[in-house]
């Protein structure tokens, strides 16, 4: 054993053993293992306060002290207490006359038992929630959010309308995240979730849709029927505790979970890449030269050589966004570094670390608008109207019919299958994105409520339907960004991590 490590025991022995309380341990002790557990049993039963600067001298109070044990104590029992009380439940009774023969009452199993829970829980935080908001920092985070939940939004949208004949398309993608987003910020139970559209759903809706055309049957119709799905299966699964499923979610599910969101962005980003360099190659000027002469000839020439076919290819167009695309991840990383360096000072380094992803790409748009005044570059497909996207394919007005032909009564009914796969796909979302803001590390102090917060999400879901809008869920990569946001450190115990129920609603606003 080395030396240093030796000594280190030693010291430790010595420690344990100016302690009285610890002698009765010691001498009651009848062996090795007894002698480790009560060791284990006095550390679980100290108050460790630590080195430096302490935030409150209350917590060198022996007062205060004393309060901490007690509550532990009675902690440990009313756990214990709880374990008897659930053995004792799952305990099969052999007795003809049941239960009534033993005399002791049984526990009964309520419905929607966990949704009472949730809303008893978050109720006397409401208003806290709202006095959270007037901190600057959460003022900050407001506009943080806007960007990060905007860019998405339009994205997602422009697919959407690609993938649905424009059925449903940027501006239904914007209204649904606006509505859905101020309705999480004011009723659910965590309201740090930013609600919004993700590469799970749009390739969902797509499927579905194809689904509808290949039957022949309306598709806002059958949404509108999955939707009421949806919202049945979500109050049917809260009634009886499905929640309850998320014990066997492990932190490595998590951290897969959280994984995969992640590389469905980087995916995404390096398909748009790819396509930007397949349709605009990177050639010679002959090449470019010949490809728009081509294009302007209204006759050929009656040469044996075969023309080039006409393009949009732009020369440059690709290493350009190739360019531009490295250097926003690259700066909005660096900024990122930022806030946990020692440059600057700390407030400062704060809001660079927090506004990061919008300071660069600011910075760069504004680089290629000077230095590049009208460079063939995609950009965003955003309308200049408040309308739907397509009124004469959507074929509804504000609310969806749920009217079909008399020969289709078998749509509702098929619905149904759509609506379990959506369900499952929203419940994973929303459940695992709530247990990734759940981490201790966290330190949220007003708690989560994963049953209410599901029968939320099935009337979102539903309202979706009958607007004839995109079902929207938990963002994880939004809604994590979101609590980092909104995160406050220090350096010296106890830490602290207030949160607000006015940020989603104000930036979905």
């Amino acid at each position: 054993m080395p030396v240093l490590l030796l000594s280190l025991l030693l010291f430790e022995s010595r420690c344990f053993a100016f302690l009285s309380q610890f002698n009765r341990i010691a001498y009651g002790a009848g062996d090795k293992s007894q002698l480790i557990e009560g060791i284990d049993q006095f550390l679980d039963e100290s108050v460790v306060i630590p080195p430096g600067e302490v935030d409150s001298k209350r917590l060198l109070s022996g007062d205060e002290i004393k309060k901490a044990l007690k509550k532990r104590r009675k902690a440990k029992a009313m756990a214990k207490v709880h374990a008897q009380d659930v053995e004792a439940d799952y305990v099969p009774n052999n007795s003809p006359r049941g239960s009534q023969a033993s005399g002791e009452p049984r526990r009964t199993r309520m419905f929607f038992n966990g949704m009472v829970h949730d809303l008893n829980n978050r109720f006397p935080y409401y208003w806290s929630d709202i006095k959270d908001a007037l901190d600057f920092q959460c003022i900050t985070s407001i506009v943080f959010m806007f960007f990060a939940s905007f860019a998405p939004a339009i994205t997602f949208g422009g697919l959407m309308g690609k993938y649905t004949n424009e059925k449903i398309g940027t501006i239904e993608t914007l209204m649904a995240q606006c509505i859905c987003g101020i309705i999480w910020g004011l009723f659910s139970a965590q309201p740090l979730l930013i609600m919004s559209a993700t590469g799970p759903v749009l390739i969902f809706e797509a499927s579905l849709y194809t689904f509808c055309q290949g039957l022949g049957v309306e598709f806002l119709t059958v949404r509108w029927y999955s939707g009421l799905w949806i919202f049945i299966i979500a109050i049917v699964t809260v009634a009886v505790d499905g929640s309850r499923l998320l014990v066997y979610v492990t932190r490595f599910t998590e951290d897969i979970f959280a994984a995969l969101i992640s590389a469905i962005f980087i995916a995404e980003s390096c398909a748009f890449l790819l396509k930007t360099f397949k349709d605009n190659p990177v050639e010679d000027y002959k090449y470019y030269k010949n490809v728009h002469v081509g294009c302007n000839l209204d006759i050929v020439n009656s040469t044996n050589a075969a023309p080039l076919p006409c393009s949009d290819a732009e020369p440059n167009t690709a290493l350009l966004t190739a360019i531009i695309m490295v250097t926003t991840f690259l700066l909005a990383y660096a900024l990122r570094q930022l806030r946990d360096s020692f440059y600057l000072g700390r407030h400062l380094r704060r809001a660079i670390g927090d506004f990061g992803v919008l300071i660069s790409i600011a910075l760069v748009a504004c680089l290629v608008h000077i230095f590049l005044p009208d460079p063939y570059l995609a950009r965003l497909d955003m309308p200049d109207h408040i309308n739907f996207t397509n009124l004469a394919v959507r074929g509804h007005g504000l609310l969806v019919s749920p009217s079909l032909p008399s020969e289709k009564w078998w749509a509702p009914v098929l619905a149904l299958i759509p609506a379990l796969l959506v369900f499952i796909l929203l419940f994973v979302e929303t459940e695992i994105t709530e247990l990734l803001l759940a981490r201790k590390e966290r330190g949220l102090k007003k708690g989560s409520g994963m049953h209410w917060d599901l029968v939320l999400m099935g009337g979102c879901a539903f309202l979706c339907s009958v607007l004839g809008l995109p079902w929207m869920c938990a963002a994880a990569v939004q809604s994590l960004a979101h609590c980092s946001s909104l995160t406050k450190m220090k350096k010296s115990a106890p830490g602290e991590r207030p949160h607000s129920r006015w940020m989603p609603c104000s930036s979905s606003a």
